[in-house]
């Protein structure tokens, strides 16, 4: 199983309650989506529970999606991209579900928010039967 890829605009350091920590003066925190130490792995769940209702096209047992997004200032995500995308149908879902998805609490870095990008790489895999996509937009 391939781990995450998360990139950063800054670099964080905290501790693992993601307090605010001081090192040399400098106070940093990670952006967290519901308030939560995992926050990256906390919003994949998110947005794979909200793509659950999407159906593998016929003969396709794996579409592998990857997303950039920027957490704003404003905890609102910015910058949504599609970098990687097997199937068109999952791409425009995908985009739907972070255009609309809850606002982040932002990063913090010398006690100002500031932006902070992800990388979030999905895949969908099913060992049923396939049939064809319903969902449209």
């Amino acid at each position: 199983m391939r781990r995450s890829t998360v990139s950063f605009d800054v670099v964080f350091a905290g501790d693992k309650n993601g307090k605010l920590a001081d090192y040399t003066g400098v106070r940093e925190l990670q952006a967290r989506f519901n308030n939560s130490d995992e926050a990256f792995n906390e919003f994949r769940q998110y947005v794979v529970r909200q793509m659950s209702g999407l159906r593998l096209p016929r003969g396709v047992s794996e579409v592998r999606i990857v997303l950039k997004f920027v957490v704003d200032r404003d905890g609102s995500l910015t910058d949504i991209e599609v970098l990687q995308s097997g199937n068109d149908n999952f791409a425009r879902h995908a985009d739907h579900v972070l255009r609309h998805s809850p606002r982040w609490q932002p990063a913090i870095r010398d006690g100002m928010a500031v932006r902070m990008s992800f990388i979030l790489p999905i895949t969908f895999r099913t060992t049923l039967p396939v049939t064809p996509s319903t969902v449209r937009y």
